[in-house]
């Protein structure tokens, strides 16, 4: 089933049908599901069998985990827990199916246009929307939430702020915040509201920066204009913030990355099955353009899928936190009886072969949390390598035809450290979860290959007390961008 609607993500020809709507999903968003709680079969009478075993079919076929018998047949919509074995297989009744699509697709059916962000102990307003009552009250970026309503949130997510300010479109809502020293009163009448799955802004001379909050419906299409609009305002350098960027559909996720590369986007297996490469749709010639990806232990799913098939295709450069680590794929399945299934059909790795789940996707460049990732995005950018010039790295030496990098600096610039082994002359390292072994006496940096188990090595060069690797060792092991 997977394979199916993965090939259809190929051909970007999705088709809904009357009774089964189909569509993969990568996606971390809990809190439409989360929040209005486990739904209940007691009302549905004679259509509750049909619900019943309408969902027990679609485990049986094409849920990845096996599940135990002594679970079947169903006998209530209360036992899903205990059959699911991840947290992202879920039913939705109708009104949890229409939260779940409208956060995907940034419908709000009642809210005020805000973005929110946790700092410190802190939730602050990180953009406020065009055309929204917050932005008509005059609500500014960087104001602290310090209550909703009269209750202080001190002690909330910024999720938890979120859902307390929305509610039904035409009821109001009261904030209180602070903006530098000053506490301000706002009181708001919520709306249906659209938010952008993309918002483009200028950071510097010919740098762009595109936050994407959501790999929603037409997010590719939105990129694909925007990407020609900034070009003919002169673009020479992109930033495409994924930063807390929970996920969306397969589709969109797969058509973006064919902007920036025809390559391969990522691996998928589904039950039984052997992995499967993935290619994207044919979006033409590839937009070629230097480009940095933010990403943070927020950027999920979708938004890993993104950042791996562009850092492993050498397209983009990573700055950021290691990602969340969420591999799995979901389908809906539109029940006839009510409703809908969001099942785990698949699951996915990077294009080489990576692990995503558990593990995450680790950028090139490592900013701590709290740290400017903007500020080294446009470092890296103003220093993009053109005829062998080095990324922020340290000017190559060359030797016997091949360029070579200080190897302790390219660490520390792309924030890592090298530590003393268990013998005089031997260094160690971390990269990709990878253990490498700088041994000085033989001149030789040596790994284990995480595919094969195999020891590989590469030469390394001595010069004025340094030890320099070679360009093509950066590239191919560290994928920088050269």
């Amino acid at each position: 089933m997977i394979g199916q609607v993965i090939n259809r993500v190929i051909s970007a020809t999705i088709k809904r049908r009357k009774h089964l709507y189909q569509k993969a999903l990568a996606v971390l968003l809990l809190l439409a599901i989360s929040f209005f709680g486990t739904p209940s079969t007691a009302h549905l009478g004679q259509t509750g069998e049909i619900l019943l075993k309408e969902i027990e079919d679609y485990i049986k076929g094409y849920y990845i985990y096996r599940v135990e018998e002594k679970h079947f047949p169903l006998q209530s919509l209360e036992e899903l827990p205990a059959v699911f074995q991840d947290p992202y297989s879920a039913y939705l009744d109708k009104e949890r199916m229409d939260a779940f699509r409208g956060d995907l697709d940034r419908i709000l059916p009642g809210g005020i246009g805000l973005s929110l962000e946790q700092k410190g102990s802190g939730i602050t307003v990180t953009s406020v929307f065009n055309g929204t009552p917050a932005q008509r009250a005059g609500i500014q970026s960087g104001d602290l939430i310090i209550s909703v309503d009269g209750n202080f949130v001190s002690s909330l997510t910024a999720e938890e702020v979120a859902l307390r300010i929305r509610g039904e479109k035409g009821s109001k809502v009261k904030l209180l915040l602070r903006r530098e020293n000053e506490d301000l009163g706002f009181s708001l009448v919520r709306e249906k509201i659209a938010l952008p799955l993309v918002e483009s802004s200028w950071v510097d001379r010919g740098i762009a920066l595109l936050r994407i909050y959501s790999f929603g419906e037409g997010l590719a299409g939105e990129m694909a204009t925007l990407l020609k609009e900034l070009r003919a305002a002169g673009l020479e350098g992109l930033i495409l913030d994924l930063c807390n960027n929970q996920g969306g559909y397969v589709e969109e996720a797969l058509a973006m990355c064919s902007l920036f590369t025809d390559g391969v986007l990522l691996n998928v297996r589904e039950r039984d099955r052997a992995w499967q490469e993935i290619q994207g749709p044919a979006a033409g010639m590839p937009f070629s353009i230097p480009m940095v990806v933010l990403v943070n232990g927020g950027t999920a799913s979708a938004g890993e899928i993104v950042a791996a098939a562009l850092k492993e295709n050498r397209v983009a450069a990573l700055v950021g936190g290691v990602t969340f680590g969420k591999g799995t794929m979901q389908t809906l399945f539109e029940l006839d009886g009510e409703g809908c299934l969001k099942l785990t059909t698949a699951e996915f790795i990077s294009p080489r072969g990576r692990i995503i789940e558990g593990c995450g996707v680790e950028p090139q460049y490592l900013v701590p949390a709290g740290g400017d990732q903007l500020l080294v995005a446009l470092g890296i950018l103003h220093g993009w390598p053109v005829a062998g010039e080095g990324i922020g790295l340290s000017q190559p030496i060359r030797w016997g035809g091949q360029a070579y990098y200080p190897l302790r600096s390219t660490l520390q610039v792309t924030g890592r450290g090298i530590a003393a082994g268990e013998l005089p002359g031997v260094y160690l390292f971390y990269w990709n979860s990878i253990l490498y072994r700088l041994d000085l006496g033989k001149k030789i940096l040596s790994w284990v290959d995480d595919s094969s188990g195999a020891t590989q090595s590469a030469p390394i060069l001595l010069h004025q007390g340094s030890t320099y690797v070679q360009e093509k060792f950066l590239k191919k092991m560290m994928e920088l961008p050269f």
